[in-house]
């Protein structure tokens, strides 16, 4: 693209004639000024390849014979010279004054190959909250007063206006962003000691009968076993928790029931009711100073089914307002089984008996027998303790409405395991998975799907 050019004469002197007539001879004007010193602004727009135009203002001075000449040339041939030697002259105009401030001049070349150097930022530490209060203030949170969450939110230089929830919810988000940063922590790694004190190891046994499975459940034997997690070892082989219960519902044991169980007619007969016992339970719990303050504890279980199946059949039977909150959250020892020990996708069977044989462990008792079964759940955490895993709740019972419970189900499985699967459907509370995350944050104990107030 030609560059545009615009050329303004300023006429520094007037039209004065050559020769004047002096007494009728014709002679030299004196006040004439010779053409030769004509002088001219030129105001050129030059393109360069820095900025669309620049605009140079210079004085050039044209020698010519004539101002005729000049003004012809406007319109000649010779336009283009005048116009060259202008270009030449703002380049050189402009060459002195880079020269004359130090800087470089910019051209099309250099511009395509200089490379384009990034400045250099001194490296800073990020700024960390710390990790133990970070984690003191999420593990917290849930039973934190509203006075509490105020100063914490003033310490954190946020907004502590608002209502508890409000505050609630930003105090938990602003947390939750050191959480990439602290659940990489070394020394929260493989110490499940940091956690808990004891691990309270339940199976139920339970009314049932032959493949069908839309039966009715209720529980029928409540055995616990206590784990010291840091001396890793059963607290008491003696001071267990064990009773048989009486089931209202179906009183009559089927025969199924009794071979598959080994629980009897007579000792259900003699047993107390569910409430009854799950009273026991409790003081036995307080016993061991289970539910106090300084005291952690978690229940663990074989698979999903004795809280979130079971338990939960028999608290609506019993007619309990809700599952207790603390049943809510547990170890399901089967899955933290496959996460420690198996490969991705291994197709090794995992029940009781596949978890004590690839322990080299043999089972001890009697099959079905929940206090047997307990003690040999026992054995495989305290052999996972020693093997340094961590073990954790990894899964929580989540009430959640009616019309999402149709989306739980698979639909991709047979017949049989569908039916298999169909209490998740039925039954108020669903499970849901605890990821390591939501378990350091604390963020697991949120009752968000809750419609209970306790």
């Amino acid at each position: 693209m030609e560059a545009e050019k615009s050329v303004i004469i300023e006429k520094r002197s007037a039209k004065i004639p050559r020769t004047c007539y002096v007494g009728g001879e014709e002679q030299s004007n004196p006040e004439f000024v010779s053409p030769t010193t004509f002088s001219f602004d030129s105001r050129i727009l030059i393109p360069t390849r820095v900025a669309n135009y620049r605009r140079i203002s210079l004085r050039v001075a044209l020698m010519d014979n004539s101002m005729s000449n000049v003004e012809n040339a406007l319109d000649s041939e010779e336009l283009d010279k005048f116009y060259r030697l202008m270009i030449e002259a703002s380049q050189k105009v402009q060459e002195m004054k880079l020269n004359a401030t130090g800087n470089a001049e910019i051209n099309g070349a250099e511009d395509d190959n200089a490379p384009y150097v990034l400045p250099v930022v001194p490296y800073k530490e990020p700024l960390r909250k710390n990790p133990e209060n970070v984690l003191h203030v999420m593990r917290r949170l849930h039973c934190m007063t509203t006075v509490e969450m105020q100063r914490e939110l003033k310490k954190a230089h946020i907004d502590s206006r608002g209502k508890r929830r409000e505050l609630y919810n930003r105090l938990k988000k602003y947390f939750r962003k050191e959480f990439a940063v602290i659940k990489n922590a070394e020394y929260l790694r493989n110490k499940t000691e940091k956690f808990y004190d004891y691990f309270v190891v339940i199976d139920f046994e339970c009314t049932c009968e032959a493949d069908l499975y839309d039966y009715n459940h209720e529980i029928i034997e409540f055995p616990a076993i206590l784990v010291d997690v840091r001396k890793k070892e059963i607290v008491s082989t003696v001071d267990v928790f064990h009773s048989y219960v009486r089931p209202l519902a179906n009183p009559q044991l089927s025969e199924f029931c009794s071979e598959f169980t080994g629980i009897t007619q007579e000792m259900v007969d003699k047993a107390l009711p569910f409430t009854d016992v799950l009273d026991s339970f409790r003081a036995w719990m307080q016993l061991h100073r289970l539910g106090q303050k300084d005291v952690r504890y978690a229940f663990v279980t074989d698979g999903p089914w004795d809280i979130a199946k079971f338990f939960q059949m028999q608290c609506i039977q019993s007619k309990l307002s809700a599952v207790p909150h603390d049943f809510r959250f547990y170890v399901n020892i089967r899955k933290s089984f496959v996460n420690k020990y198996y490969k991705r996708h291994s197709m090794q069977k995992t029940n009781l008996i596949g978890m004590l044989t690839f322990l080299n462990m043999k089972f001890e008792g009697r099959e079905h027998s929940g206090l047997d079964d307990s003690k040999n759940i026992a054995r495989i955490v305290i052999k996972m303790l020693e093997d340094r895993s961590e073990l954790r709740v990894n899964e929580k019972l989540v009430k959640i409405k009616a019309s999402e419970k149709g989306k739980a189900l698979l639909t991709d499985i047979s017949k049989e395991h569908r039916d298999r699967r169909a209490w998740r459907d039925n039954l108020p509370y669903i499970v849901q998975q605890i990821t390591r995350d939501s378990f350091i944050s604390g963020e697991y104990l949120d009752c968000d799907t809750c419609d209970e107030d306790d």
